[in-house]
């Protein structure tokens, strides 16, 4: 049975992304998405999770943690076929599930 999960920030497959260095390490990037990208999608993901009632410190570390585990797990042409799958057919796949399981830990304490 495949499981859906609300992913709080959406994701943009588009390459447009200053990677802020972040105090919370989780991954070692072994795929540098492209600065703006990476902007983009740090601002972005912040306001949603803030929205979705998180606080800005869980924001940021959410945020943080799963930028730096796409770039450590996916190409940028992997990650935006996977984008693409989620915005078809509106589930998350399993590489996405496993991105929020792991940050989501992350969010404990903060």
């Amino acid at each position: 049975m495949k499981q859906t999960l609300t992913i709080v920030c959406k994701l943009n497959p588009t390459p447009e992304f200053v990677s802020p260095t972040g105090s919370f390490p989780v991954a070692e990037a072994q795929n540098s998405y492209p600065e703006e990208f990476v902007t983009q999608y740090l601002q972005g993901c912040n306001a949603r999770s803030q929205q979705e009632g998180l606080t800005p410190r869980q924001a940021q570390v959410l945020c943080q943690c799963t930028i730096d585990e796409y770039q450590a797990r996916f190409s940028i042409e992997e990650f935006a076929a996977i984008v693409r799958q989620l915005q078809d057919t509106g589930e998350a796949p399993d590489e996405l599930l496993e991105v929020s399981l792991t940050c989501s830990a992350q969010l404990r304490g903060n």
